[in-house]
């Protein structure tokens, strides 16, 4: 497992850096190897603030007084997320709005959006980036707490300031967009896990009903949430962490997932007065399968798909006829899969420029390239330290909750590989990086395994000294 993770993050890292037209890659990834350097050679000697309170106003001041001195203009899908949540916030939402109906995702964002709208009466352009400090934070104060119980305060700090520094975190807050939300959510999803790991069955309605619904929550943003499904699966009967509450867990929390698809779909369908594309998203397979383009977002797979939606106004006939397009492309063999795959690897897993790059309108060239170079000499760094990391775990056989980070990692690449790419779909790997990264325990290798017994012995024990 461990050794697909480095193998598939490796290629993309190594696909962006190779990209020798943009010598700023491979210099942010020689900064970012001697920073990695740096931190294995002198990391028991890290000065490091274990005070979580502390940490928490650090991360909510330094992510607040971004938003207010640098709010830029939405455009895109981050308009159409912000003008879509007041329909529903204030009118109701009443209204045929064909680009959701195509993509229902942007309607369960929207919605979130809404709430605060209608709680604040905030500003049209303002409340999303508001909203994605807190979300920030939310993020941060579950590593702390995930990591903490298997590592202790020290490691615990280590993550939540790694994910403070984060300058493309830093830099996409501005913008309505998803991602901090579904992100803060499979977060959540995976802290429900880890807790009830250590806690026993005993708690397995609870926490069951709770991640049934975080699944459909994250869905209802992205439809991702099978990653988080598949890799709980595959840690449970291959990698050794079965326990008889988990199958009490796992089937309540899809009795709470799958009922509440259909309830959600009538939700949408009763506010846009039209039923929005259910099942295979057809253009976005069609758009991966398009390596004339990459496998990214283009003009042209669009207006196909616009076309499709004018003829049949059906949007899932629209999507079910760009996936029959997508399967003869397949088959007549034009896709040049040599070229398609590293160009998508490039694309997602390359850089993590992606905050930069939606700023650049607004930031002159000197701060496009400063703010570019910071983000990817992060994550070049956290990327290395997180295959010291996966490294450590081998040699101790670690056997616990905590490899549900890296299935996630693994799982999401290989979904990303069937359908559209861009660099901001990997938002959400960034904080499993972190916490694969802090697997990397040198004084507490040795021979043999650890279990989820002992981490929650040794938990119970750090708590009473």
């Amino acid at each position: 497992m461990y050794a697909l993770f480095a193998l598939l993050m490796g290629f993309g890292v190594f696909m962006g850096i190779s990209d020798f037209s943009h010598k700023s890659y491979i210099i942010a990834f020689l900064v970012g190897a001697a920073l990695c350097f740096c931190y294995l050679y002198f990391y028991e000697k890290i000065p490091v603030c274990e005070n979580v309170v502390i940490l928490t106003i650090v991360c909510l001041v330094l992510n607040g007084v971004w938003t207010l001195i640098y709010l830029p203009v939405q455009y895109g899908d981050y308009d159409k997320f912000m003008r879509y949540a007041a329909l529903l916030a204030f009118n109701g939402g009443v209204a045929q709005q064909t680009y959701v109906e195509l993509f229902p995702h942007i309607f369960g964002y929207s919605f979130f959006l809404s709430l605060f709208l209608r709680l604040f009466h905030a500003g049209y352009g303002t409340i999303g980036a508001y909203v994605n400090v807190f979300l920030t934070v939310g993020s941060g104060l579950i590593l702390w707490t995930i990591v903490k119980d298997f590592y202790g305060k020290r490691v615990a700090a280590i993550a939540y300031i790694l994910w403070i520094l984060c300058p493309s975190k830093l830099l996409y807050n501005v913008f309505n967009l998803s991602e901090p939300y579904y992100t803060n959510l499979i977060l959540l999803f995976f802290l429900i896990v880890e807790k009830f790991s250590l806690s026993g069955k005993k708690y397995f309605w609870l926490t069951g009903i709770l991640a049934g619904l975080l699944l459909r929550l994250i869905n209802t943003a992205r439809p991702i949430a099978l990653v988080p499904m598949i890799a709980l699966g595959i840690w449970l009967l291959f990698l050794k962490g079965y326990k008889k509450g988990f199958i009490l867990f796992s089937l309540l929390a899809l009795a709470v997932y799958i009922p509440t698809g259909p309830l959600w779909n009538s939700y949408m369908e009763s506010k846009l007065l039209a039923t929005p594309a259910t099942g295979v998203p057809g253009y976005n397979i069609y758009v991966g399968f398009d390596s004339d383009h990459g496998g990214t977002f283009n003009e042209e797979d669009m207006d196909r798909l616009q076309e499709y939606y004018g003829s049949t106004q059906n949007a899932t006939q629209a999507q079910k006829n760009m996936l029959n397009d997508a399967i003869e492309n397949i088959k007549s063999g034009n896709v040049d899969f040599g070229k398609l795959i590293p160009s998508k690897f490039r694309s997602l897993l390359g850089n993590d420029e992606g905050g930069a790059f939606y700023s650049k309108e607004d930031f002159s060239g000197t701060w496009f390239k400063v703010a570019s170079f910071l983000s990817n000499i992060w994550y070049y760094f956290v990327f290395l330290l997180s295959l010291a990391g996966a490294l450590s775990a081998v040699k101790r056989q670690e056997l616990t909750v905590l490899q549900l980070f890296p299935l996630y990692v693994i799982g999401l690449i290989l979904a990303q590989m069937l359908v559209e790419v861009s660099g901001r779909y990997h938002y959400s790997i960034l904080p499993m990086l972190i916490v694969i990264a802090m697997m990397y325990q040198p004084k507490s290798e040795r021979n043999g395994k650890i279990s989820l017994e002992e981490s929650r012995s040794s938990q119970k024990l750090s708590e009473t000294e």
